[in-house]
């Protein structure tokens, strides 16, 4: 696993090769649309994502791998992510999300596992304005990022501006892992 910070504020990273290639290919010949898919309560307006029902068993025991992982990152980067897999998140045909910020959330990591092309990874801008791109994450399989929204030492909280703002071609998926802290 390699992880390697892309902003001057050191609270964007990319993080590469988090699974094994096993565990990747394996995760990659799942066919997600057949898996028991529901609704978050959070996410209702977003008509095109999905969520994978909790406790499957295709994934879940992928969890004490992760878990490895997610303590070497908390440790290196200073954070307190979750230690499992968080939320799959399964991206139908037009799925898209505009520019905006998750608020209070202090800790997210993202990572992709099945996209139509590396073109619908999470774009970071500097303002809500699509000319002012931060860092455009590339959707390639077993990368993402890890976004630090905690409020500075000074007391300042800035804003990550973000989005998946190329929506999901017809006939593809994309799929990810967030896992938010609180």
């Amino acid at each position: 696993m390699r992880i390697r910070q892309v902003d001057d504020d050191a609270r964007l990273f990319l993080v590469e090769d988090i699974l094994h290639e096993e565990h990747l290919r394996e995760i990659q010949k799942i066919n997600w649309m057949e898996q028991e898919l529901y609704k978050c309560e959070f996410q209702q307006h977003m008509k095109y994502r999905f969520h994978l029902k909790p406790w499957n068993e295709r994934v879940n025991h992928l969890n004490s791998y992760v878990r490895e992982q997610i303590i070497h990152i908390n440790e290196k980067l200073g954070l307190s992510l979750p230690e499992s897999f968080g939320v799959w998140w399964i991206d139908t045909p037009g799925a898209h999300t505009s520019i905006h910020t998750d608020g209070t959330l202090s800790e997210a990591m993202q990572l992709y596992f099945v996209a139509p092309n590396e073109n619908h990874g999470t774009v970071f801008f500097h303002y809500k304005n699509i000319d002012t791109v931060k860092y455009r994450f590339k959707s390639i399989p077993n990368t993402g990022y890890i976004m630090d929204n905690k409020p500075r030492e000074d007391g300042a909280h800035p804003l990550l501006w973000h989005g998946l703002v190329n929506p999901v071609p017809p006939n593809t998926i994309r799929v990810s892992n967030y896992i938010p802290r609180q």
